[in-house]
């Protein structure tokens, strides 16, 4: 037990003591605290111990470059070859089988669709399609559909294949989305990774020769370093030895039959360093904040320092009952990325995109006896070499015995010598003592019998050929061919099969897609996404947009789908059209984009649909009989609300005017009685005279003696 503790403290980089002045635990050294040099002997450690597993796998690869390039005679066969004097022939059949199978990733290229997750964005607006053009932009302008399927071809013959994504400064000043295919001979990886496309490797890396002159140019402030460490200065290392370049010496005959019998294929050339980048991931410590101010909104995130600066100024201006710090604390994935050479960094900083590594990686099938990645190449490895040496054993037979083999008595010969040597030749006579021939009754001259191809290698090489397809799954019909009379449906139908078989390999490229399209886009979105004009649209009805940041801001789901350009699918989908298309032309219910699956030039598809476009607006301007405009309907009825409310104020104008004449006639006929009163006052006042009394003006009145005044 205490063994144990000593071992575990050992490897955590304590001793059984309990002392730690002198190293500091495993889980604090981090390779990204760590200084320069402990960052470089990291690195170097990390190769080393995935020498062997890197070295195992580039056997087999370069085994497999070798068969598919027609090279399948290994160098001691050549030699026993020559001295047997027996033909060397190569009938390339695994070159068909890789290129048929590539060739069907390039004719069914996917799209990659990213559909933003808003509930009010639908997949058909603008700003989602925002997202997929940006994409199809940035690959385009890198040509990222050829390099990603030379990228599947090597995944097809080695069983490994890497790409790189990376920001291009050089070509464009203001920056430009590149995706690159490189050799996977200089890939180095974390060997203890198993999943699919190394998905769960912690680390990867590629080592590069880099001409001298190159490497100071690019980091000009590391020259005094690296001059130190040209002229021995720097710390060497056996993994910047020449591996990649080692010097093999192929042997061309036996010492003892020419001089001078050997060809040397030298190493590297002189002048360039081995330049080896990492990349690698640490969890680190990020704290998730409820923001007080809105505690419904999202969370914020902060990082260890700033988490602790948050806290100590909440504290410092008590501000805990105002603003508590409602947070969770978790651990995500930090990515980062490393250049050295001849045991200097280069640089060390965090990788621009932080959803996963740029150095991408597909996987074919796993050997788990000899831990290693291969891919369909090495099934076909030996049948290939059965069918060769088949074929150049069968034609030494021939070559050798060209009569089948012979039989004859001493002396029966004019000239052994020459017999021997004229023996095969078909244009000579092999002369012969009497009676040699013919005996006693047999004739004189005699054909020479005509050898056949032995019957047991034909049929072994037959086997052979047919077992490059029964170990792959391709059939005769996934190359071109058919066996008998076969109907074109049932042969597409055994092309559609067959795929069945290679479906682990567009897996994997699958897979490789999506964590591919998840790191572009952050990159678009990051560094790409500055305003600039994007060419979206078809090759013939492109439009400019402007590039922003804030609509690729929003979480998008990725959908692998069928591209209108695969001819495959053109086919299978103008095949349905077809059917279908008389009757929705009828019903005006065509959509133009259908067009796109036709398998018409695309100028002549890009005019069309303007027309159609076009013709559908202008049908749409045109009401139908009867049809009477919503609008126009709606005019009229405001029409006549507004006349009614005109009748309405025309009646109670009337009544006001009705009112004011009857007003009028009162107030006539209270004027005329009052004039015609103040009329019979002013008559009689005018029939008074001085001499008439007050009673007698009474009388006047008709007043009597009781109604005059007491």
């Amino acid at each position: 037990m205490a063994d144990s503790i000593s071992d575990i403290k050992a490897l955590a980089g304590q001793d059984s003591s309990g002392d730690t002045s002198a190293n500091v635990s495993l889980a604090e050294k981090k390779p990204s605290k760590l200084s320069d040099n402990d960052t470089v002997n990291m690195m170097y450690d990390r190769m080393k111990a995935s020498k062997q597993g890197v070295l195992d796998w580039r056997e087999d690869a370069e085994v497999c470059d070798r068969f598919r390039a027609a090279h399948q005679w290994d160098n001691e066969d050549l030699e026993i070859l020559r001295e047997q004097n027996r033909p060397a022939i190569t009938f390339n059949r695994i070159h068909p089988i890789v290129e048929v199978v590539s060739g069907t990733e390039i004719a069914n290229r996917a799209e990659v669709r990213f559909v933003p997750r808003h509930p009010e964005l639908g997949q058909k607006s603008a700003v989602a399609d925002l997202g997929t053009d940006a994409f199809t932009w940035a690959n385009d302008l890198c040509s990222a559909d050829d390099e990603r399927s030379i990228a599947f071809k090597d995944l097809v013959v080695r069983g490994m294949a890497w790409t790189e994504q990376t920001l291009d400064y050089e070509i464009d000043l203001d920056g430009r989305y590149q995706l690159e295919r490189w050799d996977g001979m200089e890939a180095w990886w974390d060997t203890s990774a198993r999943g699919q496309n190394l998905y769960d490797r912690q680390w990867c890396g590629r080592k590069r020769w880099w001409k001298v002159g190159d490497i100071l140019e690019h980091w000009d402030d590391k020259g005094q370093e690296l001059m130190e460490a040209s002229v021995g200065g720097g710390q060497m290392y056996s993994i910047d030895n020449d591996d990649d370049f080692p010097i093999n010496i192929e042997t061309v005959t036996p010492l003892h039959y020419r001089e001078n019998n050997q060809t040397v294929i030298p190493g590297r050339p002189r002048g360039f360093w081995a330049v080896i980048q990492q990349q690698w991931w640490e969890l680190e410590d990020v704290y998730r904040v409820v923001d007080p101010q809105d505690p419904e909104g999202p969370l914020k995130e902060y990082d260890k320092a700033q988490f602790k600066t948050l806290r100590e100024r909440i504290e410092k201006l008590r501000l805990q009952k105002k603003f508590p710090l409602n947070f969770v604390k978790q651990k995500r994935r930090v990515y980062y990325e490393a250049f050295i050479t001849r045991g200097v960094l280069l640089e060390k900083k965090k990788l621009a995109a932080q959803t996963g590594f740029t150095l991408k990686c597909m996987t074919g099938y796993w050997d788990a006896k000899k831990k290693v990645w291969f891919g369909l190449v090495r099934h076909m490895i030996e049948p290939q070499r059965a069918a060769n040496k088949w074929l150049s054993q069968g034609l030494h037979i021939v070559n050798a015995n060209a009569k089948g083999g012979l039989m004859a008595e001493v002396g029966a010969v004019v000239n052994v010598r020459k017999f021997e040597d004229e023996w095969a030749m078909p244009d000579k006579i092999s002369w012969l003592k009497d009676g040699a021939l013919s005996g006693e009754k047999g004739p004189k001259i005699r054909e020479k019998t005509i050898p056949q191809f032995p019957a047991a290698i034909v049929t072994m090489i037959q086997y052979a050929i047919e077992s490059l397809r029964d170990v792959t799954g391709v059939s005769v019909e996934m190359l071109g061919f058919s066996e008998g009379n076969v109907p074109g449906v049932s042969q597409r139908q055994r092309q559609a099969q067959g795929m069945t078989i290679l479906a682990g390999l567009f897996m994997s490229l699958t897979r490789y897609r999506k964590d591919e399209a998840v790191t572009a886009m952050e990159l678009i979105r990051e560094y790409i996404a500055d305003g600039r004009l994007i060419r979206v649209g078809g090759d013939f009805n492109a439009q400019a947009v402007q590039l922003l940041k804030d609509p690729l801001s929003m979480a998008y789901d990725l959908i692998i789908d069928e591209s209108p350009r695969n001819p495959n699918v053109k086919m299978e989908v103008w095949g349905g059209l077809t059917q279908i298309a008389p009757i929705l032309l009828k019903m005006g219910a065509f959509p133009p984009e259908l067009l796109d699956y036709s398998p018409m030039p695309a100028s002549l598809v890009s005019k069309l649909k303007e027309r159609m476009v076009q013709a559908q607006q202008a049908a749409a301007q045109i009401p139908p009989k009867g049809f009477v405009d919503p609008r126009e309907r709606e005019a009229k009825i405001e029409g006549l609300k507004a006349k009614a409310m005109l009748d309405v104020e025309k009646a109670r104008q009337l009544d006001r005017e009705a009112n004011f004449k009857q007003i009028q006639v009162v107030l006539q006929t209270m004027t005329d009685q009052t004039q015609m009163e103040t009329q019979k006052i002013a008559n009689a006042k005018a029939m008074l005279t001085p001499d008439v009394k007050l009673g007698d003006t009474s009388a006047m009145f008709g007043l009597g003696d009781g109604g005059g005044m007491s």
